[in-house]
């Protein structure tokens, strides 16, 4: 891992602040670092024999601690909610949730709303789940057309509407499960969404 930072306007090359190993032999597939709050932490999941989370200091890349996690991650990562909680693994479970997806892969990104209460996930059969980031509960959930396993990303905007991709579909919901709209689009192999005030991204 490292990261770099622009030269002055008279030298375009970038240069190179820091750069460390993952723990425990660990390697990123397909996995983005994902900041706390404030900035000054990244978040990264790590594929190998066994899964781990790493907390790194943004600044210097010291490792600030390293969670096991039950399996291997290949793609997917962390959420950070609004009171710093992270939505893959904090070291301190606080609850599981069963999808009971008949494909166990998640590899989609979650994503946790603004007031940290809802936590929104795709599973490897397409289906879209809201759960409860209290209690682990589901609110609800919908089914999504699209090829199994390996479906793209979840996105929330500023008014609590989730948007939601597949390999052959886009999707627009309300906060309530509530369809807005779809639209035909693949969003294949762990994709991502962003945002801005009136407008979608998808690769």
């Amino acid at each position: 891992i490292s990261t770099t930072k622009a030269r002055p306007v008279s030298d375009t090359e970038p240069f190179k602040v820091w750069s460390t190993d993952m723990p425990n032999g660990g390697m990123v597939k397909t996995a983005n670092a994902v900041f706390s709050l404030d900035g000054n932490t990244f978040y990264l999941p790590s594929a190998g024999a066994t899964g781990d989370v790493t907390a790194f200091d943004a600044m210097t890349g010291t490792v600030k601690w390293t969670a096991a996690i039950p399996k291997t991650t290949y793609g997917g990562g962390v959420a950070v909610g609004k009171d710093g909680t992270l939505y893959h693994s904090d070291g301190t479970q606080k609850w599981t949730y069963a999808t009971g997806a008949a494909n166990k892969n998640l590899d989609c990104f979650p994503a946790v709303t603004a007031d940290g209460q809802t936590v929104y996930i795709l599973d490897g059969d397409n289906v879209l789940h809201s759960i409860n980031t209290a209690t682990g509960v589901k609110n609800w959930s919908v089914k999504l057309a699209g090829t199994k396993n390996k479906a793209g990303a979840v996105a929330i905007d500023k008014t609590g509407n989730i948007y939601v991709g597949t390999r052959t579909t886009i999707y627009g919901f309300k906060a309530d499960g509530t369809q807005l709209w779809k639209v035909a689009g693949k969003v294949t192999e762990i994709g991502s969404f962003a945002l801005d005030d009136e407008t979608l991204y998808a690769a």
